[in-house]
C-alpha cells in the first residue's frame, strides 16, 4: 500500500514535489505512485514517495520557514516546530 508519512495515498490525490511543484495521483500500482504534473510530465516513485532513493513526494510544500545561517537561531527555531506539530498531532 503506497503511504507518505503514514497516510494512504489515492488516485486524485494532490502532491508536491519538491523539484516540480504540484501533481496529481493518477495510479497506483503494486509499488509505485504515479504522478502527473501540469506540463505532461508523469513520474514515478516508489510506495514512500521516494524517487531514485531520495524523498521527493509530499502531501504539501515542506520547506515553511527558509533557514537562518544562525544555527543556534535555526536549531531553536525547528525545535519549536517540532514541538508544536507534535502538539497539533495528538489533538486529531
Amino acid at each position: 500500500m503506497a503511504k507518505i508519512n503514514n497516510e494512504s495515498v489515492n488516485v486524485g490525490d494532490k502532491v508536491y514535489d519538491i523539484t516540480q511543484g504540484w501533481g496529481t495521483v493518477s495510479a497506483i500500482t503494486l509499488g509505485d505512485i504515479i504522478v502527473k504534473f501540469k506540463n505532461g510530465l508523469r513520474i514515478t516513485y516508489d510506495t514512500e514517495g521516494n524517487y531514485g532513493g531520495i524523498r521527493r513526494l509530499f502531501w504539501d510544500n515542506p520547506i515553511v520557514v527558509e533557514p537562518t545561517k544562525d544555527q543556534y537561531l535555526w536549531t531553536t527555531l525547528k525545535s519549536c516546530m517540532l514541538t508544536i506539530h507534535s502538539f497539533l498531532a495528538k489533538e486529531v
